[in-house]
């Protein structure tokens, strides 16, 4: 086990597994009518939503497996940068609007599964490694590997905290409390 938590893969593996369980619980307090209603941010549902998360751990899991062999991944995409995420955002919103819910939830748990054996496929030496992405304005990031895994379990954390308060809100609850914080 390295001295460094976050170059640790079975600690990493251990907190990626704990954010998507707690993501996948507050899902579960949803009905299928539920997960289809607007509001959980602004113009889009929990189906929406679930796309998201699937399309960008699918995308995250590319970024893995290109730094694990020791190829600088396209962060966020080919010739884009974060400052284009809201346009990349928008653009598969529109493009996956109309599917199924079935599809969209099909489509997670393949993501979560590919994301999954590609962080239990990295050896601790790799977290390590640093990898570089354009941040755009010309500003190149330089980052340690084990950052992708980082960055998939805080985006489970973020979109449950926004799932759970909007529970919250429509049946008239006391908003979450999270306390947990890395």
């Amino acid at each position: 086990m390295s001295s460094e938590p976050w170059l640790d893969r079975w600690r990493l593996i251990k907190s990626l597994q704990a954010q998507r369980t707690m993501f996948d619980i507050a899902l579960e307090t949803l009905t299928p009518d539920e997960m289809l209603l607007p509001g959980v941010m602004p113009g889009w549902t929990v189906k929406d939503l679930l796309a998201h998360v699937a399309r960008w751990d699918r995308r995250g899991t590319r970024w893995i497996v290109d730094a694990a062999r020791g190829v600088n991944p396209d962060i966020p995409e080919p010739d884009a940068t974060w400052a284009d995420m809201d346009a990349i955002n928008a653009r598969e919103l529109a493009a996956h609007r109309d599917q199924p819910l079935d599809d969209a939830l099909r489509e997670l748990a393949e993501s979560w599964q590919w994301l999954l054996a590609a962080v239990g496929a990295l050896r601790d030496d790799q977290l390590g490694w640093m990898i570089t992405y354009p941040l755009g304005d010309g500003i190149i990031e330089s980052t340690p590997l084990a950052t992708l895994v980082r960055w998939r379990y805080r985006h489970y954390r973020t979109h449950r905290i926004q799932i759970e308060s909007w529970i919250a809100e429509r049946r008239g609850m006391e908003p979450p409390v999270d306390v947990m914080d890395e």
